[in-house]
């Protein structure tokens, strides 16, 4: 009886799918991408560790984490193996900008004509506070930032029972860390972070911040008049070479697809992707929104490994070595 259902259930769903690939339109809002970009890695726990901690350097979900490694209880010890899948879809847009900060995928991108040079996990603006969405750019650059206090802040902390700050000076204890990257919205910059613990979470007053070893390393890499995007993609599709992937993670602002299996019809039928995909794994990914790259292709495909991309991992900068895409 539950083989039948499976069955009956698989048949409708294929129905349906035809039947709105078959009426989606040609230009759905946001596109296929063609990379994916980190890779499947292990990690050996070091002193200190957590699973939120270490979820926070590599841009992965600590509930994912334990998960794919069988885990029940939080407990880690110094030199247990973990098996760590840090891939992520990179949006389309980075055809177009040299960084890419996807909100509800909590990473940053950089990206040099096109290809993606870099990625970090990134924290972001809170529900109550969110990050705003579009185009941006870069300007001015600042080591060993003071921090004003804006004055919403300052009334925040009257509100919860804080004492009221109105200047930080610079040092360990800088909610900015120690390079700050001011952006063309008004009081929105890219900055490193006191507390690396958060990064990863919807946690800030809308700023991004990255833990301070990638900070500093973006802030080698880009100067005044670099241009950028914040966007709002919760869901991902990419084609490469080594078959179709789904990326799907949680709406927080509320701002996504409404139907969201409708919009992944649409935007496979604008790459004419629909026969070549299985809808089931679709509909799971889309109902669990771990935030983790997943093979949608019909048939089997290998791991994506797309560009070579510095990956954080741990507390060590590193090289992932991964392969081009075909774009």
């Amino acid at each position: 009886m539950c083989h039948t259902r499976i069955l009956l259930k698989t048949a409708l769903l294929i129905a349906a799918t035809s039947a709105l690939c078959a009426q989606a339109g040609s230009s759905p809002t946001r596109h296929v991408a063609s990379q994916v970009v980190g890779t499947v890695q292990d990690y050996e726990v070091r002193p200190g560790d957590s699973l939120p901690l270490i979820g926070a350097r590599f841009g992965v979900d600590a509930a994912v984490i334990a998960g794919q490694n069988g885990l029940k209880g939080s407990g880690l010890t110094p030199g247990q193996r973990l098996r760590i899948d840090a891939r992520h879809i990179a949006p389309a847009s980075v055809d177009a900008y040299d960084l890419i900060i996807n909100i509800p995928q909590r990473m940053l991108f950089h990206a040099d004509e096109g290809v993606v040079q870099a990625a970090y996990p990134v924290a972001v603006g809170r529900a109550g506070w969110p990050t705003p969405i579009g185009e941006f750019t870069i300007i001015e650059t600042e080591e060993h930032p003071v921090w004003d206090v804006p004055v919403f802040i300052q009334e925040e902390m009257r509100r919860t029972g804080k004492p009221v700050t109105t200047v930080v000076p610079a040092g360990p204890g800088n909610p900015l860390g120690d390079h700050f990257l001011r952006l063309s919205f008004p009081s929105i910059g890219l900055h490193g972070t006191a507390a690396p613990s958060s990064i990863y979470k919807f946690a800030t007053h809308g700023c991004v911040r990255l833990h301070p070893d990638d900070v500093a390393c973006l802030f080698r890499r880009v100067d005044v008049g670099t241009r950028g995007r914040l966007e709002y993609d919760p869901i991902l599709l990419a084609e490469t070479s080594d078959g179709i992937f789904i990326e799907a993670h949680p709406d927080p602002y509320r701002r996504g697809p409404a139907d969201a299996l409708r919009f992944v019809h649409e935007l496979s039928a604008s790459r004419e992707l629909c026969e070549r995909i299985d809808w089931n794994v679709v509909e799971e990914a889309l109902t669990r929104r771990q935030g983790v790259v997943v093979s949608v292709s019909l048939r089997p495909s290998t791991d994506a490994r797309e560009g070579a991309v510095a990956i954080r991992g741990g507390n060590d900068s590193t090289s992932v070595d991964v392969r081009q895409s075909t774009r």
